[in-house]
């Protein structure tokens, strides 16, 4: 996970921020291991994606 956080943009960081206030707690596990699997080359695109939602 930590090495998930260091890869990621300063906007991914905060974008994630916004999105685990919005997650409720017991869905935070999922989103973790979401995160965890998606390539760096997708995860903008699957933050922005969740975002939207």
């Amino acid at each position: 996970m930590l090495r998930t956080l260091r890869s990621m943009t300063p906007q991914q960081r905060r974008d994630l921020g916004v999105l685990a206030q919005r997650t409720p707690p017991d869905a935070r596990a999922a989103l973790r291991r979401e995160l965890v699997s998606v390539s760096a080359q997708e995860r903008g695109d699957w933050l922005w994606r969740r975002l939207q939602h």
